[in-house]
């Protein structure tokens, strides 16, 4: 892995990410949880998986214990569909890649506001959306975001299967 062209690239964007420290307020902040979303999605969990060095997930973990710490306010992780897909991306990565060590109140947490936003976002877009072939933005990011919610969670909820197929397919 270290001969690959863009290993460099990948360590020093993951330092970056090593380097952050969110605020609990970070996740109603829609540029922020932009940046959570490529901080654990794209940087930390990819060298995690890709190195294995434990330190990038503990770092996913460190992320978890700040945002998880209060109650989160669904609603505002709904200002628009962009927002709530980083949302859903940062928790279900941080709900993925941290699953063993997360307490139950923050699994709970996580669970709980994926499956909201999942749900919304389903519910809205059935039926929709599929007329919308070039809403590339709408393809390419909320609904990646969604599924991998979806995704995560499906087994703890089993209804999600409807939204994790939809999205899919």
């Amino acid at each position: 892995i270290t001969e690959h062209r863009e290993y460099r690239e990948l360590v020093s964007r993951t330092n970056s990410a090593m380097n952050y420290t969110p605020a609990v307020t970070d996740l109603y902040d829609e540029s922020k949880t932009s940046t959570l979303s490529q901080y654990t999605f794209d940087y930390l969990y990819s060298a995690f998986l890709l190195k294995g060095d434990v330190k990038y997930r503990d770092k996913i973990q460190d992320y978890a214990r700040i945002l998880l710490a209060g109650s989160i306010d669904k609603d505002k992780l709904s200002t628009s569909n962009f927002h709530s897909a980083y949302a859903v991306t940062v928790l279900s990565t941080i709900y993925d890649a941290c699953q063993e060590s997360l307490t139950e109140a923050e699994k709970t947490a996580a669970e709980e506001v994926i499956v909201y936003l999942v749900n919304r976002y389903y519910n809205s877009y059935r039926g929709k959306q599929e007329n919308h072939i070039f809403d590339n933005h709408t393809w390419q990011i909320v609904m990646r975001g969604l599924l991998q919610g979806a995704f995560v969670v499906c087994q703890e909820y089993p209804d999600m299967m409807k939204a994790l197929e939809y999205f899919y397919e």
